[in-house]
C-alpha cells in the first residue's frame, strides 16, 4: 500500500496554500512533490485539536447539506497526510520498473540511514555510485465508482505468455522502442523475456483485455483513513495521472447571511463548550431514531452540564437563570431537529430565496454581525434624469460578505453535478452497452463527525434586481413574437431535456447576459480581472411564489481583511448606471456581427444565440451556468427587431 508521508519536513516545495486544499488539490486529488506523485489523504488524518479550532458554521448551508459544521484545512503551522500514488517508479537511466517499496529496500540497512532519509524526500537509485532520480509512472487505473489503483504492469508484461528466458526473479523495464514517443512505442518487458506494447490501453476494447487477464477493480479509493479492499463490478479505465478527468471536485458555494432567526444558535456555536456537546450528542444518537438527539439534550446529565457551561459563556457565570438555561436548551433542540429533518425537497431556488429577500430589503438580518454589511439603494434614490434607472428595482452594495465554499464530493472520469452529463451517459450506455459506459458515481467526502471540508472567504459585491413591473411590460411586448420564439423554440429541441427547461426563458437569458456584460465592464472599471469576479443568479418563475430576478457580482479573498473596495465603489448608483450604459453600448455591436447577432444557435447544444467570446462570454470560473443561456439580443434587440430588447428604448 502507499506509504504515509506525515513525517516530511515543512520544506518550501511541500507547501500547498490552504485554499488549494479545496480546489485543485482536494482530498483524493494528485499532486507532485519534487519527483514524487502523492494523493491528498483523508481529512480524518488531521490533528483533532486543529479540527476543533478550524470548525466554522453556516446554519442555512448546514441544514441544506445535513451537516454538523464545516472545517477549514490546516494552516501553514500544520501538516497534512499524503500517500504515494502511483506506487510504481522507473529509473530513466536503467529503465527498471518497481514499486517504490522495492526501491526503498536498497537503503534499509543500518549503514544507509542518510541515503534512506534522502530517498524518502527524493526517491533515487544508485547507478555506479551516482544518484539517478526516479520517475513515477504516468499511467494509472480508475473506475466510475471513484476507485483508483496501479496499472497492472507485471500482468500486462506477461499477458502474451511465458518468456523463453530462465529468471529466478522477474525484473520489469519500461522503455520507448520507437522514435515517435507515442503510447504504442512504449513497452514493458520482463527479465524472463515477456514483453508487450502499451498500444491500445486507452482504446475501447481495454475492458475485454482486462477481463481475459482477470484484472478487476480492487474497490479502493487510495485516500481513505480505513481503505480496505471491497467488491466492485465497475470496469477499469487506464488514464494518465495528470489527466483532467482524474478528479472532478463538487464544490458547493453559499453567501453566509446572518439571518435574525439564526442569531442565537450562532452565538451558542461560538462557545467553547459547544464542540464538546456536539461530540457527545453525535456519539449517542441513533440514525434510525430522529428523536434520539432530543432525548440526549433533555435527559443526559453530562449534556445538561455542558448546556449550563454554554449559558455561562453567553450570559456570565452569575447571570444564568432557569429561563435563560431553558432558552439555550430549546435552541439546541431546534437546531438538532432541523439538522435531522428530511430536506430532499429543498431546491436551489428555495435556498437562494432567503438571500434574495435580504438583498432586496424585505427580510432583516443581524446587523451586529461582522461578516455581513450591506447598503440598500431603492429605485427612489436613483438619479431622476436617467431613463435607464427606471428599469431597476434596487442596487445593494455589499461592503462585507462572507462566501462559504464546501468540498462536498468528487468524481472520476466525468463530472456528476452536471445533469446534462448524466443524460449523456444514459444515451451512451444505451448505444454502446453498459459495460463500456458505466454510470459515474459521486464519492462523498463527509467525515465521520458529519462535517465537511470548506473555506470561508471575505469579500464584497454588487447586487442588482430588475423592476418586476418593467419585466412584465417587456414580456407582454415580446409574447408570441418571433423574437420570443428564438428562445422558447430551444425547448422543442430533442437534445434539450427537462432539467434545463426552467432556464430556457427570455427573462433568464436577459438576466444572465446582463450579468456577464456587467462582469466584463467591471473588469475595466473596478481593478479586478474578470476571472476574479463571480456571478450568483437569483431567478424563479414557477408561479408558486414571488418571482426573483436579480444577480450578485462578487469577489472574495482568503485574506483576513477581505478585498479592497473597488467593486463596491462601482456599485454606487451614479457610477453603476454610467458603467452599465457603456456595457450596453458595447453590446450593440460585436466584432463578429452580423454573424453573431443573427445566430440561431451556438455553444454547447446551441443553447446560446447572440453570444460569443467577443461580446458576452466570461471565464468558466465566473459563470454559474457554464457560459450557456446567453443572448445579448434580449437586451438590445436583433437587426430586424431593434425595438424588442429590454433596454432598446433607453439606448435609442
Amino acid at each position: 500500500m502507499p506509504r504515509n508521508k506525515t513525517s516530511d519536513s515543512k520544506r518550501e516545495e511541500n507547501k500547498i496554500r490552504q485554499s488549494q486544499l479545496l480546489v485543485p488539490f482536494g482530498v483524493g486529488a494528485l499532486t507532485d512533490i519534487k519527483n514524487q506523485s502523492v494523493m491528498i489523504a483523508d481529512s480524518e488524518y488531521w490533528n483533532s485539536k486543529t479540527v476543533d479550532e478550524c470548525t466554522f458554521h453556516d446554519i442555512r448551508l448546514q441544514r441544506a447539506m445535513k451537516a454538523d459544521g464545516f472545517i477549514e484545512p490546516p494552516t501553514s503551522q500544520d501538516m497534512i497526510t499524503v500517500k504515494n500514488f502511483p506506487a510504481w517508479y522507473f529509473s530513466p537511466k536503467t529503465r527498471k520498473l518497481k514499486p517504490i517499496w522495492d526501491w526503498r529496500k536498497r537503503f534499509e540497512g543500518t549503514r544507509e540511514k542518510n541515503n534512506l532519509t534522502n530517498f524518502d524526500r527524493i526517491p533515487f537509485e544508485l547507478d555506479n555510485g551516482r544518484k539517478v532520480e526516479l520517475v513515477p509512472v504516468r499511467i494509472i487505473c480508475v473506475c466510475a465508482a471513484g476507485h483508483v489503483q496501479d496499472f497492472p504492469w507485471y500482468e500486462w508484461a506477461h499477458s502474451r505468455g511465458i518468456g523463453s528466458k530462465s529468471s529466478g526473479k522477474h525484473v520489469l523495464k519500461l522503455y520507448n522502442a520507437g522514435g515517435g514517443g507515442t503510447i504504442g512505442d512504449m513497452f514493458v518487458e520482463c527479465s524472463c523475456g515477456c514483453k508487450r506494447s502499451l498500444r491500445g490501453i486507452f482504446g475501447t476494447d481495454i475492458n475485454k483485455t482486462f477481463e481475459k487477464m482477470d484484472i478487476r477493480c480492487h474497490g479502493q479509493y487510495g485516500w481513505k483513513y480505513n481503505d480496505s479492499i471491497t467488491d466492485c463490478d465497475e470496469s477499469l479505465k487506464p488514464m494518465l495521472r495528470n489527466a483532467n478527468g482524474l478528479y472532478f471536485p463538487n464544490v458547493i458555494s453559499s453567501v453566509n447571511i446572518p439571518l435574525i432567526e439564526n442569531a442565537k444558535i450562532e452565538d451558542i456555536q461560538d462557545t467553547y463548550a459547544y464542540n464538546m456537546l456536539e461530540k457527545k450528542v453525535r456519539k449517542t444518537i441513533s440514525k434510525s431514531d430522529v428523536n434520539s438527539g432530543i432525548n440526549v439534550l433533555t435527559n443526559d446529565p453530562f449534556v445538561k452540564g455542558l448546556i449550563e457551561e454554554i449559558a455561562e459563556e453567553l450570559y456570565g457565570e452569575n447571570q444564568v437563570t432557569s429561563e435563560l438555561l431553558n432558552n439555550v436548551q430549546q435552541e439546541l433542540i431546534k437546531k438538532w431537529s432541523v439538522t435531522q429533518e428530511n430536506n430532499d425537497d429543498l431546491t436551489e431556488t428555495d435556498y437562494r430565496r432567503d438571500e434574495y429577500d435580504v438583498l432586496i430589503g424585505e427580510k432583516t438580518f443581524n446587523k451586529n454581525s461582522e461578516r455581513f454589511d450591506m447598503q440598500l439603494n431603492l429605485a427612489d434614490t436613483f438619479p431622476a434624469d436617467l431613463p435607464l434607472a427606471k428599469l431597476f428595482k434596487c442596487i445593494t452594495l455589499l461592503n462585507q460578505v462572507e462566501v462559504v465554499s464546501i468540498l462536498k464530493s468528487y468524481s472520476r472520469i466525468r463530472p456528476v453535478e452536471s445533469e446534462e452529463m448524466m443524460e449523456q451517459e444514459s444515451e451512451e450506455r444505451a448505444e454502446h452497452g453498459s459495460k463500456q459506459f458505466n454510470e459515474i458515481s459521486e464519492v462523498s467526502l463527509r467525515r465521520k463527525d458529519n462535517k465537511l471540508v470548506g473555506i470561508k472567504n471575505k469579500g464584497e459585491g454588487i447586487f442588482v434586481a430588475l423592476d418586476s413591473d418593467q419585466l412584465k411590460k417587456w414580456q407582454r411586448k415580446i409574447k408570441e413574437t418571433s423574437f420570443e420564439h428564438r428562445i422558447t423554440d430551444k425547448q422543442k429541441d430533442s437534445q434539450n431535456k427537462e432539467y434545463i427547461a426552467p432556464f430556457i426563458a427570455p427573462t433568464f437569458y436577459l438576466l444572465h447576459t446582463l450579468a456577464h456584460l456587467v462582469i466584463r465592464e467591471l473588469s475595466f472599471a473596478s481593478g479586478y480581472s474578470s476571472s476574479a469576479l463571480r456571478e450568483r443568479l437569483y431567478y424563479s418563475d414557477d408561479g408558486q411564489s414571488e418571482k426573483m430576478c436579480g444577480f450578485l457580482i462578487y469577489t472574495s479573498s482568503a485574506d483576513s481583511e477581505g478585498t479592497l473596495g473597488g467593486l463596491v465603489r462601482q456599485g454606487i448608483p451614479k457610477n453603476f448606471f454610467k458603467m452599465l450604459k457603456g456595457a450596453i453600448e458595447k453590446a450593440r455591436w460585436c466584432s463578429f456581427d452580423p454573424t453573431c447577432i443573427d445566430n440561431e444557435g451556438q455553444g454547447r447544444d446551441s443553447l446560446n444565440l447572440a453570444a460569443c467570446h467577443a461580446c458576452a462570454l466570461v471565464s468558466e470560473t465566473s459563470c454559474e451556468r457554464m457560459n450557456l443561456f446567453l443572448d445579448r439580443a434580449m437586451l438590445i434587440g436583433t437587426l430586424k427587431n431593434r425595438e424588442l430588447g429590454f433596454f432598446s428604448k433607453v439606448i435609442e
